[in-house]
Order: C-alpha cells, then structure tokens, then sequence
C-alpha cells in the first residue's frame, strides 16, 4: 500500500519537475481569460528567459468604446500564441511622418526567467508626451533585466486624442490612456503569479511622460493596492509640459474642422471624432497646435482632472492631490542635461524672438510659477543663467539648455522631493544621471553634441535599443566598459528596490542614503563611477534670486530717496511731522 502510494507521487512529482522544465514555447501559462504560450529568448547577456508579447489585458477600445474606459478583454478557448508583439496605439513620430498603429492596441509583454517562482514584477510604463511610444522593444528590450531574477512587464496605453480626449464633460471625461495604465496595473494583480511573479511586490516605473503617468498613478485613488514601489524618471505631473490647456475643447473642435465638420458642443464634437478613422484622427490632432505653443512645449492632449466621469481617476487638481505626497517608497530622479530635448522643437530661426521676451519659450505655467510661487520675475530668471549683456542665440544654446531643462523636469522633481520631505513617513531617493557615452537618439534628432546626459539618455543603462540597434546599426553594450559596467549597476539598484524596498540593501558596494534635507538634497550621480553627492534645491536657487532682486530694488530706492532728500529745502516743522506721521 505504501509502496503504491509512493510511486504514484514520484509520477506525479516527476510528471510536474518535466513540465516545468519544459520551454515556453512548449508550455503555456494560464491567465482568467485563457492559456497562453510564449517563446523561449536567449539576451546578449547570455540568459535564457521566457517572452510573453501581445498579451491583451483590455477589451480594444474600437467603435462605440472609443473614448470609453477600458473594460477587461474577452475570453479565448485556445491556446493563444504569445510571441509577436501587439500593434502599437495610433501615432505619428515626429521624424517619421508616416501614420503607425492600430486602434486595437491594448496589449502587455511579460519576460520572466520561471514559470513556477515568486519573483518581484516591474511595470514599465513608457514615455513619449503622452503621444508616441509603445511598450515593444525597440527602446525597450528585456535584455538587461533578464540577468536578474525579476518578472518585466511593457505595456501600451491609448495616446494623444485617443488616450487624453477631454470636452470637460461627462461624454469624454479624459484620462483614458492612465485608466488603461490602471486597467493594466489589475492584469498584473490577477495574472502574473502564472508568470513567475509576485503580485505582492510590484513596482511601476517610467520614463518621461511614462514618469508622470506614474506619479499620477500614486495619486490616483483608483489604484490603491496595485503596487508597493514607484521609480520616476525624468518627468513628473507637476512639470509644465503635463499640465492641460485651459480650454482643451478647444482642441477638439480644432480637430474637426480640419475634418471638415463643424463642432462645438461636446456631444457634436463626440459624434464627429467617434465616427473619424483613428490614423487620420492621429495625424490631425498635432496640427491644432501652433509654432508658438510647439516652442512653449504646450501639449493639446496630456492628463487633466476628470470629475465629470462616473469613474473618476483624478477627481481633485493633480497640484491640490500632490500636495499629500506620495505614499510609497520611492526612487526619483533626472539627467543633467534635460534640456536638449527643447532643441528638437526650438531652431536657431526662433532663438531672436525667444531673445526679444523670454516669455516667447516659456509655458504660461511655467511663468505663473514664478510669480506666483518663487515670486521671481521672467527678467530675473534670466539674469539667473545668462549675463545682462548676453544675447540668446546659438552660441548660448548650451544655457538655453540649463534653462530649459530646470523649468520642465528639474523643478518638478525637486518640489515632489520637498513634499516627499514635508508629507511622506515613506523613504525617497534622489539621483542625477550625467553618462553620456552612449548613443542619443534626443542628440541625433536635434543634431547637437552638447555635453551632458540628455532627456532620455538614462534608457540605454535600463534597456536594450533592440530596434533602434537595426536602425542606426548600433551595436549592443560589451562587457568590460564604462556602459556595461553602468547598465549593471543601474539595473541591479532598480531590481533591488523592487525587491527589498531599498536600492542598495546592506551589502552593496555604494550605499545611496534616502533623502533627508530639503536644502542641500543627498542623491546619488550615475556616471561612468557612481558616486554620493548633493545637490542645493532648485527652489533655494529661485528664491534667492528673487531676494536680491528685492534687495537691488530697496538699494535703489534708498539711493534714490538719499540723492531727492540732498536736492530738497529744509523740511518745516509741519511737513517733518507730516513725514513722519506717513511712515508711522
């Protein structure tokens, strides 16, 4: 009897070590909504890891759920082939004029080392200014996180007018490209333990626009429970290229008239835009701007509040809610050089006008935040990066730069840091990144060779240039230098928070301290050495420039009450009591 019993479990027990060892491509994962079968991929590290790609984790947001929440896909009897990524969402890239995607394009990629473990899981939410991108590999392959034991997830999310449509009204709230991200985020919560992943110890990450949809996504009372970590890379939703245009129906109505249909209400204009082809709604939406706001980098279609919906994913002003800070562990940061990116959209042929009144490059937030936060006046803030007698042209560009890159991501990442400091028990850790010896696709596309870590820079240390290593010819980082050497450790940091909620755990070579004061910040730098610095805030910087503009103006003042009080007659007793009276 007990030898019988014991043979049926070494069967059973064997029968389960052979098909967990079997490869992905001959073993499929199940998900709520069916099986899955993916492909076994070898990285450029050497390791083995198993890719699930196109994985639908909604519903396609075609016909009548266009502009709609997402809702969660449709079941599938078969096995569905996993192993060809999913269309990215409708989208025209600036260098290539040519309309791509397809409105059937809510689909997520999983690359996992087993099957059958319980490993942390990173959800990469990808940039773009919330109108490009997709979660494929052609910036974002899983090469380098593959040599850790982490399930890597890559998502798309609707985009431009599609994602971020808002008539202020309960018709098109907006914000439907975040509620996918959300919608995403649940996909994970239900399914990753098919995949090697812990639901438990999730961590969501971006970049760019992709990191102001995170922090959003730590604000946003609908995702309470999704994930326990959050990294925000260069960008936040306190930055001015995030913030909602005061009339974005607008917008929309721009948008249809270029279809040629007159619109102005919200239900006119829902009817026209719901029945348009969504490639030509994609090529259309980014002529309602024009050169000026292109310069101020003013976005039509970006996140807003949306209390009109019945599920609302802001309901409150993101600033009012950001104020309460972030209640995760946290790891955020930025590249010394940011501003590059504003190359690409301001030419030298802009620069004299920009010249004549700084307000010409700037987001009216952007100027509404010094006056009204720092108190700084636009002339000021000038005096604080070029001389009284320096011309802004291309051979102060680089300044231009240091301008630009405070003003749209520096800032924003140093306030959420201060209110991290005021409103959060949760650590926070701070960084700059400034490698720049790998390719650039912001430095090619702006053709520049400033120094510095440009916007974006900080992929090539995350992520494999799959796509853009076949477009340029580009080949991958090689052990023994600086690059590889800096992809090690940044990857290593990146798992290691999202496994232990720190990115240097005890033994690690550089310990990077949480951040403590909100004067002289503690970061760590990410070059070609890694090492732990401080940086003062960049709100110190604002106001002490406007002190001493105060101070010249008091100077002046009392200088020019000194010079009329010599030119003036001896005051009488009653004008003397006069004064006096006045200044009591």
């Amino acid at each position: 009897m007990f030898d019988a019993q014991f043979s049926i479990a070494l069967i059973l027990f064997t029968l389960v070590r052979c098909n967990s060892a079997l490869p992905c491509s001959e073993r499929a994962a199940e998900t709520r909504y069916g099986k899955v079968q993916g492909s076994t991929e070898t990285s450029i590290t050497g390791d083995e890891y198993c890719a699930f790609k196109g994985l639908p984790y909604a519903k396609p947001p075609i016909g009548d759920l266009r502009f709609k929440d997402p809702i969660p896909p449709d079941p599938w009897g078969e096995v569905k082939v996993a192993q060809s990524y999913g269309d990215s969402c409708p989208q025209v890239l600036p260098s290539f004029p040519k309309p791509m995607g397809n409105e059937d394009c809510l689909y997520l990629n999983v690359f996992t080392k087993s099957l059958d473990s319980r490993h942390p899981v990173m959800v990469w939410v990808h940039g773009g200014a919330f109108n490009y991108g997709s979660g494929d590999d052609f910036l974002y392959g899983p090469d380098y996180f593959m040599r850790r034991d982490a399930v890597l997830v890559t998502i798309n999310y609707r985009l431009g007018i599609l994602g971020f449509l808002n008539l202020e009204d309960k018709l098109a709230p907006g914000n439907q490209g975040l509620k996918d991200q959300v919608m995403a985020l649940k996909w994970v919560r239900d399914n990753i333990a098919s995949f090697g992943g812990d639901p438990e110890r999730v961590t969501v990450f971006g970049e760019s626009a992709g990191a102001a949809s995170v922090h959003y996504l730590t604000l946003s009372p609908m995702t309470k429970g999704l994930f326990r970590q959050a990294i925000i890379q260069s960008g936040t939703a306190l930055n001015p290229w995030t913030q909602k245009s005061p009339n974005p129906r607008e917008y929309a109505s721009k948008v249809c008239a270029l279809l040629g249909k007159n619109a102005e209400s919200p239900e006119e204009i829902l009817q026209v835009l719901g029945s348009a082809d969504a490639i030509e709604l994609s090529s259309l939406q980014h002529k309602v701007s024009d050169k000026t706001e292109m310069n101020k980098i003013i976005l039509p279609w970006v996140p807003s509040t949306d209390d009109e919906s019945d599920e609302p994913f802001m309901p409150i002003d993101v600033e009012i809610a950001a104020k309460e800070g972030i209640h995760v562990p946290l790891i955020i940061g930025y590249n010394n050089r940011e501003g590059v990116i504003t190359l690409m959209r301001i030419s030298d042929k802009d620069l004299p006008k920009i010249d004549e009144n700084l307000e010409n490059g700037l987001h009216p937030y952007t100027i509404k935040l010094m006056n009204e936060m720092y108190h700084l006046p636009i002339n000021e803030l000038r005096r604080m990066y070029f001389k009284d007698d320096e011309r802004i042209d291309k051979d102060t560009k680089d300044k231009l730069t240091d301008m630009m890159g405070d003003l749209s991501f520096v800032e924003g990442t140093h306030r959420v840091a201060r209110i991290q400091l005021q409103k959060s028990d949760t650590p926070t850790y701070l960084y700059r990144y400034e490698f720049d010896k790998n390719f650039s696709i912001v430095k090619k596309i702006a053709k520049t060779k400033i120094s510095g870590a440009s916007h974006a820079d900080d992929l090539s240390s995350l992520f494999r240039y799959t796509g853009l290593e076949r477009l340029f010819k580009l080949k991958p980082l090689e052990k023994g230098t600086d690059n590889y050497s800096l992809m090690e450790n940044m990857v290593d940091m990146w798992v290691n928070f999202a496994t232990y909620g720190t990115p240097t755990p005890n033994d690690a070579a550089v310990h990077w301290p949480r951040l403590s004061n909100s004067e002289q910040m503690e970061l760590i730098v990410f070059n070609s050495t890694i090492r732990v610095d401080s940086t003062p805030d960049i709100e110190q910087r604002f106001r002490r420039s406007s002190s001493r503009r105060r101070k010249r103006q008091s100077d002046a003042a009392a200088n020019s009450d000194s010079s009329a009080k010599s030119q003036e007659k001896p005051a009488t007793t009653e004008q003397a009591y006069a004064m006096n009276y006045h200044f009591v």
